[in-house]
């Protein structure tokens, strides 16, 4: 019996870990997400509008 342990252990990540890695991961990503989509994107807006044309 240990022996199925041991193999199913080393075969990946359970399903609950994979859940946790998702939840841990968009909490990581949110924060960023919220800055450039609230900052760097009007940002980026603004100093494309007021570039000097090309040519």
């Amino acid at each position: 019996m240990e022996a199925v342990a041991g193999l199913l252990a080393g075969a990946g990540p359970t399903p609950d870990e994979r859940v946790r890695h998702r939840v841990r991961t968009r909490q990581r990503a949110l924060p960023d997400i919220i800055l450039g989509s609230m900052i760097v994107l009007p940002v980026r807006l603004v100093f494309c509008l007021f570039r000097p044309p090309r040519g």
